[in-house]
């Protein structure tokens, strides 16, 4: 990869993804009660324990420098979050396999060598690249760019299914009826943009739903959480 970058240096602007977030599933419980390097597992593909790590890393680092006092309670619930938006993006990228959705080496070089860290006086720098993301991340190169690539599928599937989210006149016209608000009112675009969204996220909600029934999400994490408490880990 650190040879592609070095042959495409043009900028390339990264589209922005619509950010999604779902609290409907609570995993706690589910599933058996050993890791070995995973944290559980959606339609049998294991949750990288690592990346769990770093994300609960992250999420308490911030919400120290916010201010929280991190207690046993914050710790669950961030365990709790993590892993849910862990299983949420597996099942995002599974459906985007199923849907012919693919990520190149080209998109992932041009996210990288223009990531402000990787850069040395405005150039990508291999060397930044290594070093940060060996100190931040513990990853290889290898292990950076299939992450990075991973992520990538998942909002495209994300961005897929907001592009295909349809509204028919009659659920327009009986939206903004109820709200109040005639079609030539300037609140009627931003209205309508929500409506997407509102609609966006049921059908994401509903076919999370669908794909979670049975044994489908097992979850880990209640064990690692009892060992991250006991100081076992």
């Amino acid at each position: 990869m650190i040879g592609f970058l070095s042959r495409h240096r043009k900028p390339i602007f990264i589209g922005t993804v619509v950010a999604f977030l779902l609290g409907i599933f609570v995993f706690f419980g589910l599933g058996s009660s050993s890791s070995y390097g995973s944290v559980g597992e959606v339609r049998g593909q294991k949750l990288s324990d690592k990346i769990f790590t770093l994300q609960v890393n992250k999420m308490t680092s911030q919400l120290r420098d916010s201010g929280v006092e991190i207690n046993s309670m914050i710790r669950k619930g961030v365990y709790q979050q993590v892993f849910q938006s862990m299983v949420v993006d597996e099942l995002f990228y599974q459906e985007a396999q199923k849907a012919g959705l693919v990520v190149t080496d080209f998109e992932v070089a041009a996210e990288i060598q223009n990531t402000p860290a990787f850069l040395d006086e405005g150039r990508f720098s291999p060397r930044a690249y290594v070093q940060t993301i060996s100190s931040e991340f513990g990853m290889s190169p290898h292990e950076y760019e299939s992450w990075r690539k991973y992520q990538r599928l998942v909002a495209k599937y994300r961005e897929y299914l907001m592009t295909n989210v349809k509204v028919t006149p009659d659920e327009i016209g009986a939206l903004l009826k109820a709200a109040g608000i005639k079609a030539d009112d300037k609140k009627a675009g931003s209205f309508m943009t929500e409506i997407v969204r509102t609609k966006y996220t049921a059908i994401a909600n509903y076919m999370l739903t669908q794909l979670v029934k049975g044994d489908e999400v097992k979850s880990y994490v209640e064990k690692r959480f009892r060992l991250s408490e006991a100081g076992e880990e």
